[in-house]
């Protein structure tokens, strides 16, 4: 038998170890603020080519349908009833129907908060015109919407730049709507593409150029989170979201849940944010 004394270094030493290996219990998963952006389901002018931007003419098809229901069935497998605890929506009605067949199987609360600024980014006279079309009439501008959207112009006005303004005041909306107690359950934001790309990359302290670096699919999800509250911006920087706060964390969600990939931006300055911003590639 060991002398007392070597057992007892032994044992703490042991209990010392086993400590340094745990992770710290602020970054645990659940103890922060959530939020859930979703995209829309696939509607006709998904499926047939056409520009759609913030026009409120298309509708569901049977397979956007399918995905909106399954869409449900995944939050219900992710959050136990009441775990989701507010929904904002976008007033179009691909963004509200897709809601509503999401609640068919989801536990989601009732009473939706509609906010204007969720609706898709404003494309003006390219509304309802055929992509290929564009394409083909327009060639400078439909490459400036695919690769360049600080450069991207329609009708005398600048849509992505527009787009991401608007994300920053959507953060703002929510954030006053939402308190920072990480109790208070998760938020979900349906809406649409575009502006769920500028969500997502303005709560990452990311500007315009990062658009189309993580396109949302139909019914795609991210979720963010806020581990330990709303942690406030140092400066009022173009990349950042003024006075509000960055993300600490995101991951994809639907249709697959991916691992957490940590805000390059939290504690950087404007200047560093917008250095990383720029994507490391075009998406055509």
């Amino acid at each position: 038998m060991a002398p007392l004394p070597t057992l007892l270094l032994s044992l703490l030493l042991g209990r010392a170890s086993s400590a340094a290996l745990q992770p710290p219990t602020s970054a645990a998963p659940g103890a922060g603020c959530k939020f859930v952006i979703l995209r829309h389901g696939e509607t006709n002018h998904n499926a047939d080519g056409i520009i759609q931007g913030s026009s409120d003419v298309s509708v569901l098809t049977d397979k956007g349908k399918e995905q909106a229901r399954r869409a449900g069935e995944q939050l219900a497998e992710l959050y136990q009833e009441g775990s989701i605890s507010k929904v904002f929506v976008s007033p179009l009605s691909r963004a509200r129907d897709t809601l509503e067949l999401c609640r068919k199987t989801a536990p989601l609360p009732t009473g939706e908060i509609v906010l204007a600024d969720l609706r898709e980014v404003d494309l003006w006279d390219w509304e309802g015109r055929n992509k290929a079309d564009l394409r083909r009439e327009r060639p400078d501008e439909y490459e400036a919407w695919k690769g360049q959207p600080l450069l991207f112009s329609v009708s005398g006005k600048k849509p992505i730049v527009d787009l991401w303004a608007r994300a920053r005041n959507v953060w703002r909306e929510i954030h006053s709507q939402v308190p920072e107690d990480p109790s208070s359950g998760t938020i979900l934001v349906v809406c649409h593409s575009g502006i769920g790309q500028a969500l997502l990359s303005t709560a990452l302290g990311e500007d315009e150029r990062s658009f189309r670096r993580r396109a949302l699919p139909n019914c795609g999800a991210v979720e963010l989170e806020w581990i330990d509250g709303y942690v406030a911006s140092t400066d009022g920087g173009v990349a950042s979201m003024d006075s509000d706060c960055l993300a600490n964390r995101w991951r994809w969600l639907i249709p697959n849940t991916s691992e957490w990939t940590l805000c390059e931006a939290q504690g950087l300055s404007s200047t560093e944010r917008v250095t990383a911003s720029l994507p490391s590639r075009r998406e055509s």
